[in-house]
Protein backbone atom coordinates (compact mmCIF):
# COMPACT_ATOMS: atom_id res chain seq x y z
CA UNK A 1 0.00 0.00 0.00
CA UNK A 2 2.95 2.11 0.80
CA UNK A 3 4.16 2.21 -2.87
CA UNK A 4 0.75 2.72 -4.52
CA UNK A 5 1.56 6.43 -4.08
CA UNK A 6 4.95 6.40 -5.85
CA UNK A 7 5.97 9.50 -8.22
CA UNK A 8 7.87 6.50 -10.72
CA UNK A 9 5.52 5.22 -13.46
CA UNK A 10 6.60 2.11 -13.53
CA UNK A 11 6.50 1.31 -10.02
CA UNK A 12 2.52 2.42 -10.05
CA UNK A 13 2.43 -0.08 -13.06
CA UNK A 14 3.73 -2.99 -10.81
CA UNK A 15 1.67 -2.04 -7.72
CA UNK A 16 -1.62 -2.79 -9.81
CA UNK A 17 -0.25 -6.10 -11.44
CA UNK A 18 0.95 -7.27 -8.20
CA UNK A 19 -2.65 -6.48 -6.71
CA UNK A 20 -4.70 -8.05 -9.95
CA UNK A 21 -2.63 -11.39 -9.46
CA UNK A 22 -3.31 -11.16 -5.80
CA UNK A 23 -6.70 -11.09 -6.44
CA UNK A 24 -6.58 -13.72 -9.46
CA UNK A 25 -5.09 -16.30 -7.14
CA UNK A 26 -7.71 -15.74 -4.25
CA UNK A 27 -9.93 -16.55 -7.10
CA UNK A 28 -8.55 -19.61 -8.69
CA UNK A 29 -7.02 -20.84 -5.36
CA UNK A 30 -10.70 -21.45 -4.15
CA UNK A 31 -10.27 -18.14 -1.98
CA UNK A 32 -8.40 -15.87 0.83
CA UNK A 33 -8.65 -14.97 4.39
CA UNK A 34 -10.46 -11.66 4.57
CA UNK A 35 -7.44 -9.65 5.77
CA UNK A 36 -6.19 -10.46 2.37
CA UNK A 37 -8.90 -9.71 0.44
CA UNK A 38 -9.65 -6.55 2.61
CA UNK A 39 -5.66 -5.83 1.74
CA UNK A 40 -6.52 -5.92 -2.18
CA UNK A 41 -9.15 -3.44 -1.80
CA UNK A 42 -7.44 -0.95 0.38
CA UNK A 43 -4.66 -1.06 -2.16
CA UNK A 44 -7.22 -0.66 -5.52
CA UNK A 45 -9.03 2.72 -2.69
CA UNK A 46 -5.33 3.73 -2.46
CA UNK A 47 -4.98 3.28 -6.27
CA UNK A 48 -8.30 5.10 -7.56
CA UNK A 49 -7.90 7.59 -4.63
CA UNK A 50 -4.22 9.17 -6.15
CA UNK A 51 -5.27 10.11 -9.38
CA UNK A 52 -1.43 9.24 -10.30
CA UNK A 53 -2.19 6.17 -12.48
CA UNK A 54 -2.02 5.97 -15.93
CA UNK A 55 -4.84 4.11 -17.67
CA UNK A 56 -3.28 0.56 -17.90
CA UNK A 57 -2.99 0.57 -14.22
CA UNK A 58 -6.26 1.68 -13.30
CA UNK A 59 -7.90 -1.20 -15.19
CA UNK A 60 -5.76 -3.48 -13.75
CA UNK A 61 -6.78 -2.19 -10.54
CA UNK A 62 -10.48 -1.68 -11.23
CA UNK A 63 -10.60 -5.63 -12.60
CA UNK A 64 -8.57 -6.61 -9.62
CA UNK A 65 -11.69 -5.41 -7.51
CA UNK A 66 -13.87 -7.34 -9.41
CA UNK A 67 -11.69 -10.45 -8.92
CA UNK A 68 -11.80 -9.98 -5.54
CA UNK A 69 -15.31 -9.54 -5.00
CA UNK A 70 -15.65 -12.56 -6.44
CA UNK A 71 -13.41 -14.58 -4.77
CA UNK A 72 -15.58 -17.46 -2.76
CA UNK A 73 -16.30 -17.76 0.68
CA UNK A 74 -15.47 -15.34 3.68
CA UNK A 75 -12.89 -13.24 1.54
CA UNK A 76 -15.17 -12.61 -1.13
CA UNK A 77 -17.81 -11.85 1.66
CA UNK A 78 -15.15 -9.45 3.15
CA UNK A 79 -14.17 -7.73 0.30
CA UNK A 80 -17.99 -6.77 -0.35
CA UNK A 81 -18.28 -5.44 2.93
CA UNK A 82 -15.07 -3.69 2.69
CA UNK A 83 -16.33 -2.10 -0.89
CA UNK A 84 -19.50 -0.58 0.40
CA UNK A 85 -17.76 1.01 3.32
CA UNK A 86 -15.33 2.75 1.34
CA UNK A 87 -17.89 3.57 -1.03
CA UNK A 88 -15.96 2.27 -3.15
CA UNK A 89 -18.94 2.26 -6.11
CA UNK A 90 -18.66 5.93 -6.68
CA UNK A 91 -14.88 6.30 -6.75
CA UNK A 92 -14.64 3.51 -9.26
CA UNK A 93 -17.01 5.46 -11.69
CA UNK A 94 -15.29 8.54 -11.03
CA UNK A 95 -11.74 7.23 -12.26
CA UNK A 96 -13.08 4.93 -14.61
CA UNK A 97 -14.39 8.30 -15.90
CA UNK A 98 -11.36 9.65 -16.53
CA UNK A 99 -9.43 6.93 -18.08
CA UNK A 100 -11.27 6.04 -21.19
CA UNK A 101 -13.63 2.96 -22.52
CA UNK A 102 -11.78 0.48 -21.44
CA UNK A 103 -11.55 1.41 -17.44
CA UNK A 104 -15.71 2.27 -18.38
CA UNK A 105 -16.52 -1.13 -19.77
CA UNK A 106 -14.26 -2.77 -16.30
CA UNK A 107 -16.61 -0.33 -13.81
CA UNK A 108 -19.55 -1.23 -15.49
CA UNK A 109 -19.02 -5.08 -15.25
CA UNK A 110 -18.18 -4.34 -11.11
Amino acid sequence: ENLANSSNKNVRLAVSTVVLNAASYGMSSGGLDAASSEQILAVVGAIVGSGLYETEGVVRALVAMGTALLIPGGGGVAAKEKAKALHMESMVTHVASQHGDKAKGVADDI
